[in-house]
């Protein structure tokens, strides 16, 4: 099997060469480092430097040549863990997940309940699409390893509990790390708004206004911190549950917080939420904003007019839906927007013709 591009059959090692390596580390000058090291001859026996290359190889992103100098240096040093680790986290960023999940295997074969192997594995197998391995994996670390267990695994458990719909599951785990870990003090607010959305799908509105209302007291970002996907979340499941004026307020500290909303499906989310809860206007304006962010050529720009065409026509300002798509059928007639196929704005103008037919 051929040799990653960067390692040389290795024989000896040259002093000069080392200390011009090092020269290159300690002036951060990783790269050319790296080509230094790979460039002089190395003796197998060299243990240390394979970690090193093995370091730097990942770093400057050589993640399969990072592997081939892991697997050098644990061909001498077999019972190095963090190596072994290191080495099965790198299969996983090549998409080996097979590999990856043997690796951590043996891992937690040596030390049963390691934390964070069963947070790797739990996550390689939910993953690969097999959600109950990972929910054993970590219901048996609750059950046999409490005392290595930590707050990422209860996130963990009860994300896998939620996706499956097991909500009654997720509940009861988060009252009881309210009990045991939080005795001292307050629960975690992602773990309160699980259980916020949890209590919503269950019926349970009283309970669900009590723990998610605690989140509008944490800002969107927070010292380097964001809630953005809790709020998100938290709007997503009460318009779910026909809670729409519930979710206006944090919608309201959303927009409020700018810079936030560059994923299209996250800024979409809102504005039907705020369509749904009435206010058209808070949704016109953000469609509007949007399309002063984009440019024409913007894959999203085409679509985002579309959008907003519909919504004029929902609340049957029919004038403003078909101004707005005039102005867009000149543009692609100038050529300012490139599509392969345009047909979209006469369907969008056929459409209007049916009040109501595009309601939020």
């Amino acid at each position: 099997m051929a040799k990653p591009l960067l390692v040389c059959k290795c024989v000896a090692w040259s002093a000069y060469s080392a200390a011009t390596a090092e020269h290159h580390i300690s002036t951060y000058n990783h790269r050319v480092s790296l080509q230094t090291r790979h460039t002089c001859l190395v003796t197998v026996q060299d243990v240390g430097l394979w970690h090193k290359l093995a370091t730097m190889s990942a770093e400057q992103g050589y993640i399969r040549q990072a592997v081939y100098c892991w697997s050098k240096f644990l061909s001498k040093e077999r019972d190095d863990f963090e190596a072994r680790f290191t080495r099965a986290q790198l299969y996983g960023v090549l998409r080996e997940g097979w590999k990856a999940k043997g690796q951590f295997q043996q891992l937690l074969g040596k030390e049963p309940g390691h934390p964070e192997v069963v947070k790797e594995l739990a996550r390689l197998y939910n993953e690969d699409g097999d959600p109950s391995t990972a929910i054993e994996l970590l219901e048996t670390q609750l059950r046999d390893h409490y005392d290595k267990l930590d707050l990422t695994h209860i996130n963990m458990l009860a994300d896998l509990y939620i996706n499956l719909g097991h909500h009654d599951n997720a509940v009861k785990l988060v009252n009881r790390t309210e009990e045991v870990f939080c005795s001292q003090g307050d629960l975690p607010i992602d773990l309160q708004v699980r259980r916020g959305t949890c209590y919503l799908n269950m019926g349970d509105q009283a309970s669900a206004v009590a723990d998610l209302q605690q989140l509008l007291d944490h800002p969107v970002v927070e010292d380097e911190v964001s809630y953005l996907d809790l709020y998100l979340l938290v709007v997503e499941q009460a318009c779910k549950a026909g809670l729409d004026k519930f979710a206006v307020a944090y919608m309201d500290k959303i927009r409020a917080t700018p810079g936030l909303l560059e994923d299209v499906k996250d800024w979409q989310l809102v504005i039907d939420g705020y369509c749904r809860a009435d206010k058209h206007d808070v949704a016109i304006e953000m469609y509007k904003q949007k399309l002063a962010e984009l440019a024409q050529q913007d894959e999203r720009y085409f679509p985002t007019v579309l959008a907003l065409a519909r919504l004029y026509a929902g609340i049957g300002q029919k004038s403003a839906a078909t101004e707005l798509l005039s102005q867009l059928d000149n543009q692609l007639s100038q050529g300012d927007i490139t599509l392969p196929d345009a047909r979209g704005v006469q369907v969008g103008q056929n459409c209007m013709g049916v009040r109501g037919m595009y309601e939020c």
